[in-house]
């Protein structure tokens, strides 16, 4: 899981508010998520293997568990098919491929069942209208729980999903990466990072557009008077100088670089104390976003008494569009401090002050 979040910073995707696992077996990954601070709707179709599910997350506060059986239609009556590998590769659908490729792996028994989607589950309640991100893994049966949340991905709230898919369908009639790819399209969510074993499947993620086709236009207002300023760094990472001043030019990369230390920082100091209105922050955007995440923004008239003014918590990009803007009226400052605050390099790409 830790390198499922890693992942999502590598695209720019901030990490998850709320997360909804479909097809989450035992609940395996729950205390990863809750460790991570993620809240986790937790589906399982199988009543015996859901009150597993419920037995192991119990104790997690923000962990749920959730019986229901998801399809494209709710109330559909169907026998659900039991896998002798723990319930693991259990599915609505026959094997398959599947029966070729992991030939020890055989259906044991069946399950009635009645469908319910993911649209429904929100109408009655049973998980939160605000899911932001999709874990799904159903055997097959991902296009068909795709199509029973129009309703939720036509919100635009999902930031991304991960789906374990294939390059042809391992089980009978299910679908593939390029069919869901296709599908997701609809809802201007792509494949970003895919990679398959000898079998043909994968854990797919798929996002909002993560690339960057021209430079965006960023609104601002006033004059960028950062140019102005002298800067200080804690560190040089190797043999990069250190910046002097921010010329305002931004190229989506770094144009400094600390060292790996503890509290990285970068300071802005004027001549004088200066009133301004809006701060951005650029990162780069070639690689390693998610090391700015956790950026503090302070103002100081002495370089004495500090004021925290801006206490980050997500990754945010630069020139593609989704630079971390700061809006305040009424600031004044000779010194502007831009700190992290866990042990990291620090590398931005530039810092614009509006006045």
């Amino acid at each position: 899981m830790a390198s499922f979040v890693t992942t999502l910073s590598k695209y720019c995707i901030k990490k998850p508010g709320k997360l909804l696992h479909i097809g989450a077996n035992c609940g395996q990954e729950a205390k990863e998520y809750d460790t991570l601070g993620l809240k986790a709707w937790h589906i399982e179709a199988i009543p015996e293997v859901f009150s597993k599910l419920s037995e192991n997350i119990a104790h997690l506060e923000s962990q749920h568990a959730v019986c229901a059986c998801l399809s494209s239609k709710e109330g559909e009556k169907i026998e659900f098919n039991i896998a002798n590998n723990h319930g693991l590769s259990s599915s609505i659908l026959p094997l398959g491929r599947h029966e070729y490729s992991y030939p020890t792996i055989q259906y044991v028994d069946t399950v009635s069942l009645t469908t319910e989607t993911v649209d429904s589950l929100i109408r009655d309640g049973k998980i939160p209208f605000d899911i932001d991100f999709i874990l799904i893994d159903a055997q097959g049966a991902e296009q068909m729980i795709l199509e029973g949340a129009k309703q939720l991905l036509s919100t635009g709230k999902i930031a991304g999903l991960l789906i374990e898919t294939a390059v042809e369908a391992l089980y009978e009639g299910g679908s593939t990466y390029l069919e869901v790819g296709a599908f997701l399209k609809q809802f201007d969510l792509h494949l970003c990072h895919a990679s398959f074993n000898n079998a043909g499947w994968t854990d797919a993620l798929y996002a909002k557009p993560y690339w960057l086709t021209a430079i965006s236009e960023i609104k601002v207002s006033g004059e960028n008077i950062a140019p102005r300023a002298k800067l200080m760094q804690s560190s040089t990472y190797g043999s990069y100088p250190a910046l002097t001043t921010f010329t305002g030019i931004r190229t989506g990369g770094f144009a400094f670089h600390t060292n790996l230390e503890y509290g990285p920082w970068i300071k802005l100091e004027f001549n004088s104390r200066q009133s301004f209105h809006e701060i951005l922050v650029f990162n780069r955007i070639d690689a390693a976003q998610e090391r700015s995440a956790n950026l503090d923004v302070l103002i100081s008239p002495d370089n004495l008494t500090w004021d925290l003014i801006h206490e980050n918590t997500e990754t945010f990009g630069g020139i593609d569009g989704m630079p971390l803007r700061i809006s305040r009226r009424g600031l004044s400052a000779q010194y502007i401090l831009f700190r992290l605050r866990d042990e990291n390099y620090l590398h931005l790409d530039s810092i614009e002050v509006y006045a």
